[in-house]
């Protein structure tokens, strides 16, 4: 059996953190070990981590999600990791089920559960790997989307630092771009069977989506450049192509909602898609500048008179 280290990054996580390491200790499989990394926390999660009997590793100051997961990773002792949030729980087979499946399946690198999304948002979360139960590749999937959520995986640690871990100069969307990278060349497996609960509240991250949107097209277009340097050219023009129909999809979505500031957003990433005509990108550079409702309204009139 693998050994299981469970990680938890806390940063001011006291509201939630005890309710957190609890569903750990709650599990029908035990872990290896709980390591919570404390990432410069201003209240008292040290002292309620302590409590609980957790491993501890402390950040002088705040240095942000990717440094604190890559600080559990290289401290974790056991073969694989758990990654739970101090704000989520774990459900007591989440352990039992994810790890299980992963042995089962060697040829995975990451085993996944479904997520229950409760608190001010109440979703399913199964993700993007195919519910097959058996390794599958999910590139496609992981360049459209965030693949799948952290506390609901399991990851192979030896492959985690083959890759280098999580990037730790972004702020945000760091689980994005580790999912895009692991999804390069590896296998992912998944289970519909709910394993965790996620808890949405107005202080996260994910309640952020312009940021969101502006890393992920970040760390898309760095892919890319990546896939080229190595000589890959057939993935990279797949993808480059997969690019700009995400792009688009997203700046149509944004005018309908009516909605300025993803718009805004979106439309400011056309220097980071690749293949856009020059007038395109002219128009759409004029088009940040102009209300939302304007440039909604001309799309319309331009489909008719192109119909």
């Amino acid at each position: 059996m693998l050994n299981i280290s469970a990680v938890l990054p806390c940063y001011n996580g006291e509201r939630w953190l005890g309710e957190a390491l609890d569903s750990i200790r709650a599990q029908t499989r035990a872990v290896h070990e709980i390591i919570v990394v404390d990432d410069g926390s201003m209240d008292r999660s040290v002292e309620l981590a302590r409590a609980h009997g957790a491993r501890i590793i402390e950040h002088d100051t705040n240095r942000g999600e990717g440094a604190a997961r890559n600080s559990g990773i290289h401290a974790a002792t056991g073969e694989a990791i758990a990654w739970l949030d101090a704000d989520d729980t774990w459900r007591p087979n989440h352990v039992e089920v994810v790890a299980g499946l992963l042995e089962q399946n060697p040829d995975a690198v990451a085993a996944f559960g479904s997520v229950q999304r409760f608190g001010l948002d109440d979703r399913l979360i199964h993700g993007y790997v195919p519910l097959s139960g058996v390794p599958e590749e999910a590139l496609i999937e992981a360049f459209r989307d965030w693949l799948h959520t952290t506390i609901g995986a399991i990851v192979r640690r030896s492959v985690l630092l083959d890759i280098g871990g999580f990037d730790e100069h972004e702020q945000y969307a760091v689980d994005f771009d580790l999912w895009l990278r692991l999804a390069h060349r590896n296998r992912f497996v998944a289970t519909d069977q709910v394993t965790a609960d996620w808890r949405w509240h107005e202080v996260q991250q994910s309640a952020t989506p312009q940021r969101q949107y502006a890393a992920v097209y970040r760390y898309r277009r760095r892919f890319l450049d990546h896939l080229a340097a190595e000589g890959d050219h057939e993935l990279s023009a797949v993808l480059e192509s997969e690019f700009r129909s995400i792009w688009l999809d997203e700046l149509n979505a944004a005018l309908d909602a009516r909605d300025r500031a993803t718009f805004r957003a979106v439309a400011s990433r056309a220097p980071l898609v690749g293949g856009l005509r020059r007038s395109r990108r002219v128009a759409i550079a004029v088009c940040v500048h102009l209300p939302v409702e304007v440039v909604a309204g001309a799309r319309t009139l331009r489909r008719r008179f192109t119909r």
